[in-house]
């Protein structure tokens, strides 16, 4: 005990012992609260994937904290199919690591159902959960990304980036064509005063979300769009419908790992007209109802579907016309093309069951 402590306790002390002196601070000292250390949950669904699921956990167990406190983690696995392998993964991951690991068999089909079973097991002293998939390995710094992202906005959702690894020998003009990269932000998204960019909505391959703001809500994934997509989509528009927060953190980073067979024309083709179906539910969060005739039309049009399918087609027809009939130049329009058929789909109340 240094000399300003000893005066300073004998103002409190005097008469006692250095001994005691020095006991009656230890006790004080244990008395008084310690700052605890925040929790996050990482939840991950998984369907058929141990090997992609074994490369995940390896991921979150190599999650390193430079310049933040490392969080109490814990990690939810829920499992859509049962398999007996990817219990024992977790088992094996819990023992070999200091990061506890929660398994869950959801039988009911469905990514919603397999979500909203991870939301059942999160604890009630959770402060954030952090969503990843199964085909995704993060990067060392990718929950402290997150977290450093929330911390200096305040969001109440995190958005990360995803970086597609594609397989060796996938064609050239997929490589270059940028075609599996979602997370690329809308050049107009409004950027706040400490330069991360505001988003009207998130994706569940990589996001932080603030607990008690799900809680608050009472929100749910779903399970209408349990085999279509976009349960997350309407998830997080909920969220920032109610005035919360979503923010773009491009230094968060998963490596999404593309399996081979979805480097081909035919999964793509499916792949846009799913993504033309669920179109519908990223309409921007702006507050109130603009009830402008010319914006009114202006959507209608869009939302048929038209003007994708037409400049799809234009772009097609203009490059066979001048002889250039490779994937790597016609690809954009075809692409277009069925993701205009896939909002008049939409339109006309089709559901594509893309995930069944």
């Amino acid at each position: 005990m240094n000399q300003a402590t000893l005066s300073l306790s004998g103002c409190f002390f005097g008469g006692l012992s250095q001994v005691e002196v020095s006991d009656n601070l230890a006790a004080i000292r244990g008395t008084m609260p310690r700052p605890q250390r925040i929790r996050v949950t990482v939840c991950a669904c998984t369907y058929r994937r141990p090997e992609g699921l074994a490369a995940l956990l390896e991921g979150l167990g190599e999650q390193a904290f430079a310049r933040l406190p490392r969080p109490a983690l814990g990690i939810i696995i829920a499992d859509n199919e049962g398999s007996d392998r990817v219990r024992q993964l977790c088992h094996q991951f819990t023992r070999a690591s200091d990061l506890p690991v929660d398994y869950v068999h959801e039988p009911r089909r469905g990514i919603s159902q397999a979500r909203n079973a991870c939301l059942d097991r999160i604890r009630d002293d959770c402060d954030f959960f952090a969503l990843i998939d199964d085909d995704e390995i993060p990067h060392p710094d990718w929950l402290e990304q997150l977290l450093l992202a929330q911390q200096h906005t305040d969001a109440d959702v995190v958005q990360g980036k995803e970086v597609p690894v594609l397989p060796d020998g996938a064609p050239d003009w997929l490589v270059e064509g940028g075609y599996f990269s979602w997370h690329d932000v809308d050049s107009k998204a409004c950027v706040l005063r400490n330069g991360y960019r505001e988003l009207d909505y998130a994706r569940s391959s990589n996001a932080l979300v603030r607990y008690a703001t799900v809680r608050e809500l009472d929100l749910r994934f779903d399970e209408r769009f349990a085999l279509t997509g976009a349960e997350d989509i309407t998830f997080f528009q909920a969220i920032k419908a109610a005035g919360h927060r979503i923010v773009y953190a491009q230094h968060a980073c998963v490596r999404h790992i593309i399996p081979p067979d979805r480097t081909t024309l035919s999964y793509l083709l499916r792949m846009w007209y799913r993504v033309g179906c669920n179109e519908r539910f990223k309409r921007r969060s702006t507050g109130k109802p603009n009830f402008r005739l010319k914006r009114i039309l202006r959507r209608g049009v869009r939302a048929s579907g038209c003007p994708a399918i037409l400049s799809g087609a234009a772009h097609v027809i203009t490059n066979v016309v001048r002889g250039r009939t490779s994937m790597k130049h016609l690809a954009r329009g075809i692409r277009l093309v069925a993701h205009g058929f896939g909002q008049a789909a939409s339109l006309a109340g089709i559901r594509y069951e893309h995930y069944r």
